[in-house]
C-alpha cells in the first residue's frame, strides 16, 4: 500500500507521535486515504489506544501556526479519542481527514481544501502492551507480526515441569548437557508475573535474539516425538522477545517469589544438572505473552510433508513459509500425548512416588497451585469451610445451602482440563459423599490456562444440555483473590 507513516524516535512504547506523511505530486502516497484507515483499525484491534491529540504537521504551519491552531478537530469527537469506542474507523477516518481541509487555510482561498496533509498523531497504549517502538511499528506496518516456526524439546507433561526424557532422545545438545531444557516451562502458565505476562526462553531465538529484541513475533511449536513423529504443539501469538532490561526484571522477580528454587528443585528430581539455571538473565528469558495468547494444540497436530524430517531439526528460529503453512493446515490430528482422605493443611511441592503396578509421580505445580488457592480460599470463607484433599477432592468448600467441589489441574489448556477434571469432579460429588446430603453442589475445574471462545461454549452446554453444575476458572501464581460465583 502507497501510504506513510513513521514514529518520532523521541518518543516511548506507551506514548507515542505518529506522523502520517502527505499525499502529494501526484506520485507520494497515493493511497493516503486508504492507508489511514488501515492505520486506525490496527491501532483499534490493538484493544486500549487511544488519540489524545492530532495536529497538521507541515513546515508551513509549524512556522505559522500554534499548536492549538494546527489541531485537527474531527467532527463529533473530543479528545482523547478511544479506538475502541470507534465501531466503524471509515467515519473516523473521513472525520479527521474532512477537518484538515480548514487548518492553515488562508483567508478568501477558494476550493474544498486539502484532506491530505502531513498529520502528527499522539499516540497512547495501555502500560506493557509493547516493549518498543520498534514493536509498535510492526503491529501497524505488517498488521500481524512476523511468524517463525522453532523446535522444542520432547515433553510427556505439557511443557509445565521438566521431565528428562530428551537427553535420552538427542545427542549434542543443551538438554543432553543439562538433563533438562529452559523450554519444558514453557506452558507452566501458573507463572504470570504482576503485568499480565508469563516470562519464558526458548533455545531458537537464542542465535536470533539481536535481531529481534523488542519486537513482537508469533511463533509455531513443532517437537519430535519419541517415535520420530513431528508433531506441531501449539503457537504463541504476539509474544515479545526480550530486552536485556526485562530480562533483569524477569529474573529478579522469578528469584523473590522462590520460582527459581523451584525450577531449581524440579530439574534435581529429575536428575538434571541445575548448573543450567545459572548465567546471564537473557540466557534464562528471552521472550514473554500474554497466557490468553497462548494455544496449547489437542491433540497435537502431525506434520504430513517431509519437510520436518529432512530440515528445521535444529533448534533455530525458522521463517514460516507457504510450503510450511500447506503442511500445517492440512496436518491431520495425531495422538495426544497421554496425561498422566481426611483433610491436610499442606502439600510436598517436590516431586514425589508413590507405590503402586506402575510408578507415578505427583506434579510439583499442582501441589503449589492447590495450597496458593486453599489459602485464598481460607482467608475468604473461613478455615472452618474449606478442606485439602478431603476424600480426595482438592478443594472442596461448604457454603450455605451449596458445596463447592473444585478440581484443579496445571494443563495449559482448558479443553486438557475439563476433560481430565470432569469425571473426577462427578464422583466426588454424587458418589456417596454428596448423594446423602441436602445441599446442592457446584463443580469448579481450575487452570491456569485461559479458556478459548469453543472451550467455554463447551463448558456452557454441559451446563444448559446436561444440567452439569460446571464451570471453568483460571487461576495463576499472582491472582489474590477466586470468586465462586
Amino acid at each position: 500500500m502507497d501510504a506513510t507513516f513513521h514514529l518520532d524516535p523521541e518518543s516511548s512504547a506507551e506514548s507515542v507521535e505518529l506522523v502520517f506523511e502527505s499525499r502529494g505530486g501526484g506520485t507520494r502516497n497515493t493511497e493516503y486515504k486508504d492507508g489511514l484507515k488501515v492505520l486506525l483499525e490496527r491501532l483499534r484491534a490493538i484493544g486500549g489506544a487511544t488519540i489524545e491529540d492530532a495536529v497538521i504537521d507541515t513546515e508551513a504551519t509549524r512556522d505559522s501556526l500554534s499548536e492549538s491552531e494546527r489541531r485537527i478537530h474531527p467532527r463529533g469527537r473530543s479528545y482523547p479519542i478511544s479506538l475502541d469506542a470507534e465501531s466503524d474507523v471509515a467515519k473516523l477516518r473521513i472525520a479527521l481527514m474532512s477537518a484538515q481541509t480548514g487548518v492553515g487555510r488562508k483567508p478568501g482561498a477558494k476550493g474544498g481544501g486539502n484532506p491530505n496533509k502531513r498529520m502528527r498523531l499522539t499516540l497512547t497504549f495501555p502500560p506493557t502492551t509493547f516493549s518498543s517502538l520498534g514493536a509498535i511499528e510492526d503491529a501497524l506496518a505488517l498488521g500481524q507480526p512476523p511468524t517463525f516456526l522453532a523446535r522444542i524439546c520432547w515433553n510427556s507433561a505439557h511443557w509445565v515441569r521438566p521431565t528428562g526424557e530428551s537427553r535420552m532422545l538427542e545427542t549434542g545438545t543443551y538438554v543432553t548437557e543439562y538433563g533438562f531444557g529452559h523450554e519444558e516451562w514453557l506452558f507452566n502458565l501458573g507463572w504470570v508475573l504482576d503485568n499480565g505476562f508469563h516470562y519464558a526462553y526458548l533455545q531458537p531465538l537464542r542465535s536470533a535474539w539481536e535481531r529481534h529484541r523488542g519486537r513482537v513475533i508469533h511463533i509455531r511449536l513443532f517437537t519430535i516425538a519419541p517415535s520420530g513423529e513431528r508433531l506441531y504443539v501449539g503457537e504463541l501469538r504476539s509474544c515479545e522477545v526480550l530486552t536485556e532490561e526485562q530480562a533483569e526484571v524477569a529474573a529478579r522477580e522469578y528469584e523473590k517469589r522462590g520460582w527459581i528454587d523451584e525450577m531449581r528443585e524440579q530439574v534435581e528430581a529429575v536428575e538434571g544438572r541445575p548448573k543450567g539455571l545459572l548465567g546471564d538473565p537473557i540466557s534464562r528469558f528471552n521472550l514473554r505473552f500474554r497466557p490468553s495468547d497462548a494455544t496449547y494444540f489437542v491433540p497435537h497436530q502431525q506434520a504430513t510433508s517431509s519437510l520436518l524430517k529432512d530440515a528445521y531439526l535444529r533448534y533455530r528460529l525458522y521463517n514460516w513459509t507457504d510450503e510450511l503453512a500447506a503442511d500445517f493446515e492440512d496436518s491431520s490430528s495425531a495422538r495426544l500425548v497421554p496425561i498422566g482422605p481426611t483433610g491436610v493443611t499442606g502439600k510436598n511441592t517436590g516431586t514425589v512416588h508413590r507405590p503402586g503396578t506402575a510408578p507415578s509421580s505427583y506434579d510439583p505445580v499442582h501441589n503449589i497451585l492447590q495450597q496458593e488457592l486453599y489459602k485464598i480460599l481460607k482467608k475468604a470463607h473461613g478455615a472452618s469451610a474449606v478442606t485439602m484433599e478431603e476424600d480426595h477432592v482438592d478443594l472442596k468448600v461448604r457454603l450455605p445451602g451449596k458445596t463447592v467441589f473444585i478440581e484443579l489441574k496445571t494443563l495449559p489448556s482448558a479443553r486438557l482440563a475439563v476433560r481430565a477434571a470432569l469425571g473426577q469432579l462427578l464422583e466426588y460429588s454424587y458418589f456417596r459423599q454428596h448423594s446423602s446430603q441436602n445441599d446442592s453442589a457446584e463443580l469448579i475445574v481450575v487452570a491456569p490456562a485461559f479458556a478459548d471462545e469453543d472451550e467455554q461454549a463447551y463448558v456452557r452446554l454441559l451446563r444448559t444440555t446436561f444440567n452439569i453444575p460446571i464451570s471453568y476458572r483460571t487461576f495463576n501464581r499472582e491472582m489474590r483473590a477466586f470468586d465462586l460465583k
